[in-house]
């Protein structure tokens, strides 16, 4: 499958754009799991969506409130639809 990403992160009421930061999406195509790295430079409430390269949502989560710095998330992309 191969996914994009879409970050939001808010951090003290501001809104910024996934281009404001750093991050990488891998494997890519992904078969049963995909790690998201990013980079923030203050703590922030993330919100991940993943689309398949059609555009459509295939996952959306909120992360929680994460400390500034470098943070590895595990996604399942198990009960993803294979093929996208």
């Amino acid at each position: 499958e191969i996914l994009n990403a879409a970050i939001s992160v808010e951090t003290a009421g501001l809104n910024e754009a996934s281009n404001e930061f750093n991050f990488r999406l891998y494997p890519n195509p992904a078969a049963e799991s995909v790690y998201l790295t990013l980079d923030l430079e203050n703590s922030a409430d993330v919100d991940v969506t993943i689309t398949d390269i059609m555009g459509n949502i295939v996952y959306v989560e909120n992360q929680g409130n994460l400390f500034a710095g470098s943070q590895q998330l595990l996604i399942d992309a198990s009960t993803l639809s294979s093929g996208m």
